[in-house]
């Protein structure tokens, strides 16, 4: 084979290549859409600000958009949105006072002999879509059923 049919046929594979890197480069371009304007923040407020990258990141594949997960924390990063970490129960009972103390009646005997004579209750907080809401319950303890 001859010296300039050697290098031409170097130039048409170079050029080759540098054409399938081209339209390779532009696919994944029009695969990837970039972040929707306003959605990554929009679910980190959503989340009261506890979402962190791959909560976001599903959460967008779930809304339909194709975008990568480091995608979203390089922008969140940029941005400076972080997720703030939920902070752990504390006790707040102080039993550490000088009140005086109800007397415990039942003393542990929680078999009742007739109904509507001894009854329970407890408070809870749930924190459902709409906000704090209180949770009472009232127990009796004869029929195990809750009255209230």
């Amino acid at each position: 084979m001859a010296e300039g049919t050697r290098r031409r046929d170097t130039e048409t594979l170079k050029q080759e290549a540098v054409r399938l890197v081209r339209e390779s480069a532009r696919e994944c371009a029009s695969c990837c859409e970039p972040c929707p304007p306003g959605g990554y923040q929009g679910i980190h407020r959503e989340s009261r600000e506890t979402y962190g990258s791959p909560s976001i990141w599903d959460a967008l594949i779930k809304q339909g958009h194709r975008v990568g997960e480091h995608r979203v924390a390089r922008l969140m990063r940029t941005e400076g949105i972080r997720a703030k970490t939920v902070k752990k129960w504390r006790a707040t009972t102080q039993s550490n006072h000088q009140l005086p103390v109800a007397t415990n009646g039942l003393d542990r005997r929680l078999m009742i002999d007739r109904p509507d004579r001894v009854s329970a209750g407890d408070i809870s907080y749930v924190w459902p879509a709409e906000g704090w809401l209180c949770l009472a319950v009232g127990l009796d303890l004869y029929a195990h059923a809750v009255i209230g």
